[in-house]
């Protein structure tokens, strides 16, 4: 009796297979809906504000930016939930482990997992963003470069939030990543300039310095406040070096996911 070896899977369909659970997930889970609830108000408003039009400019410029604030922490607070616990709900339900029977890399499993579930969010809440820009009135003065800039700048920070949850999903428990991201995410910049603060005097100044660099700041992927403030689009120079400090975080989060996740005894 000749034993026929196991078939490998490609990374492609890793990736497939991962983003169809993911999808139905996501489309069973009552959180989208809520955000979509929230946003649809928002934008029923909004449209109607446009009917009735606004003579302030100030008015304009904050519903604006409430409206493209609030799609981007309401998506990117609904991808940190779904991203953070699905490897450790998949160990729980061992519905892992099938898979991992197959002769392929853990680490496109990962990789599968943040393609998952970034992909739809990304494009949901690019969907969104556009709808609150279109109907929001009032905002035919901004710049159409730095709106390509904030569109692009908000999907890179939606994407290294997702690899940043994949990698403490492996290192701790599920709700201390939540705590700990999610505050990084709201408040990171503030806890970099508390920090800095704290020790400007002191003679370590210069390493607490070179320490806080190495905290993710979610606000340097932010231009909602610069756009709607009717700034001009940043120079291709800066607007590279935030495109690179994206990569770069995304990059090193799931290169050390990965090699955690090779080494793991499961």
């Amino acid at each position: 009796m000749n034993d026929s070896p196991t078939p490998t899977i490609s990374p492609i369909s890793v990736i497939k297979l991962l983003s169809r659970g993911v999808l139905l997930e996501l489309i069973r889970k009552k959180d989208l809906y809520v955000v979509g609830m929230l946003m649809g108000l928002f934008l029923i408003g909004a449209w109607s504000v446009s009917l009735v039009g606004i003579e302030s400019d100030a008015t304009a410029t904050f519903l604006l930016n409430l409206g493209l604030t609030l799609t981007m922490h309401c998506i990117h607070l609904l991808s940190l939930f779904l991203t953070i616990r699905q490897l450790p709900i998949e160990l729980e339900n061992r519905t892992l482990f099938p898979l991992l029977a197959r002769p392929f890399e853990r680490r496109w499993y990962l990789i599968g997992k943040w393609c998952a579930c970034t992909a739809p969010l990304a494009g949901l809440m690019l969907v969104i963003s556009i709808l609150v820009i279109a109907l929001v009135p009032g905002n035919a003065g901004y710049d159409s470069g730095l709106m390509i800039q904030m569109l692009l700048a908000q999907i890179l920070s939606l994407a290294a939030l997702n690899a940043l949850a994949i990698l403490l999903s492996i290192l701790i428990p599920r709700s201390m990543g939540i705590m700990i991201l999610g505050g990084l995410y709201l408040a990171g910049d503030k806890l970099i300039q508390l920090l800095n603060g704290a020790v400007s005097n002191s003679g370590i100044s210069g390493l607490i310095q070179y320490l806080s660099n190495l905290i993710p700041d979610f606000s340097k992927l932010n231009l909602i406040t610069r756009y709607t403030d009717g700034i001009s689009s940043l120079s291709a120079g800066t607007f590279v070096g935030i495109v690179i400090y994206a990569l770069l975080l995304i990059a090193l989060s799931l290169m050390i996911a990965g090699l955690k996740f090779e080494r793991r005894n499961l």
